[in-house]
């Protein structure tokens, strides 16, 4: 395949590619800060009982929550930050709160870049896809996410998936990927059902807490926010 090659100066291009910590940290800590702006805005308005304004802002807050998973495919080429171990930390912190499986979706990405659009070897895209515009849908990416679809995490799905990897079950981890994908690497497969048990641990403690202190809406505006107004994310 000849492969279209994109022309940029060399030059520019290299410091397009150069990781930067300072620059990674104003991203990084710029898109936390505007979640838990958002978040913190929202659980105020919920409790004045201002619910119109408390709709506009859970919209927002959810808008910003469904890119949560947007900064993991960078962080997994470990091109973000010069220094390793922001790298590490901040793919596990987008991981938690974005309900991201990171070790899975690192394994299957080297395939996707040795064998990209081959389904024999990479099944992380399988083209030709086809967008969905169905009305449920649409209603779902503009509302609360609850089964999915094309390029966007629904809520029932995502638990399902990581209740499966949890369990050691690995008929379908990621996308078109099914068994096959961690055959011969069992150290890989443990350290991706290590991840699930840790992320629904921290969901589970972030839910129950909410309860315990008497704002279950905590649990939305936490553990529930990337499911919530996903419609940029999927347009983009």
């Amino acid at each position: 395949i000849r492969w279209y090659r994109c022309p940029v100066d060399k030059k520019l291009l290299r410091e397009l590619m150069t990781p930067d910590d300072s620059r990674g940290l104003f991203l990084a800590l710029g898109h936390l800060g505007l979640w838990a702006a958002s978040g913190a805005a929202a659980f105020y308005l919920f409790l004045q009982q201002l619910w119109l304004p408390f709709a506009v802002v859970l919209f927002c807050h959810g808008t910003i929550a469904a890119f949560l998973t947007a900064p993991h495919h960078e962080l997994c080429h470990r091109t973000v930050f010069r220094t390793k171990s922001l790298n590490e930390a901040f793919l596990r912190i987008y991981a938690l709160i974005g309900w991201s499986n990171f070790e899975i979706y690192q394994f299957s990405h080297s395939y996707h870049h040795r064998f990209t659009l081959h389904p024999e070897g990479d099944r992380e895209e399988i083209m030709p896809a086809t967008p969905s515009l169905r009305a449920l849908y649409i209603l779902q990416l503009f509302t609360v996410n609850i089964f999915g679809g094309y390029q966007s995490k629904g809520l029932l799905p995502t638990v399902h998936n990581f209740l499966c990897i949890a369990t050691n079950r690995f008929d379908n981890p990621y996308n078109s990927w099914g068994e096959e994908l961690y055959e011969g690497f069992d150290e890989h497969r443990k350290r991706a059902t290590n991840w699930a048990r840790i992320t629904l641990l921290f969901h589970a403690v972030l839910v129950a807490g909410a309860f315990a202190i008497g704002h279950p809406i905590l649990a939305l505006l936490t553990s529930g926010s990337p499911f919530l107004a996903n419609w940029w994310r999927y347009f983009v």
